[in-house]
């Protein structure tokens, strides 16, 4: 075989071997989004339940456990968790991070509170199946 021959063939190998790893990050990058707009949904679809105060169609729907203390609900795992208040599942939300951890995906929203010009930090906690587990309340 030719040195031309050799040099085309490497070239065409590295062709081949830079097409596959487009292919596999195009496919990464899909599961990412199918995922962040699923996540996201849903943690919009739970906040909603919470603001309108339909806490049946949560349990039932999320298949979640909670308590309904005070003023908030509070998410029994995990524990040392601090009550989400009622009063702020209405307010709009910021995504402000989205990540795989070793138990599954976490999408964080700040929470604006105009009438107190605060936000506060929460974050939903999915399975790898997607499925919804609780919301850890952050800082302020």
């Amino acid at each position: 075989m030719s040195v031309y021959k050799k040099q085309l063939q490497k070239k065409e190998d590295k062709i081949k071997e830079l097409e596959e790893e487009i292919n596999t990050i195009e496919s990464d990058y899909s599961e990412f989004v199918g995922n962040l707009q699923m996540v996201d949904r849903t943690s919009r679809n739970v906040l909603a339940l919470i603001a309108k105060g339909d806490f049946e169609k949560l349990e039932k729907e999320y298949n979640v456990e909670f308590d309904l203390v005070d003023e908030g609900i509070l998410f029994k795992t995990p524990e040392n968790n601090s009550a989400l208040p009622f009063k702020l599942a209405g307010k709009p939300v910021h995504i402000g991070s989205y990540s795989k951890s070793d138990d599954g995906i976490d999408i964080a929203y700040y929470i604006s509170d105009s009438d107190l010009d605060k936000y506060t930090l929460i974050v939903f906690h999915f399975n790898y199946d997607l499925d919804f587990k609780y919301i850890l309340v952050g800082a302020e």
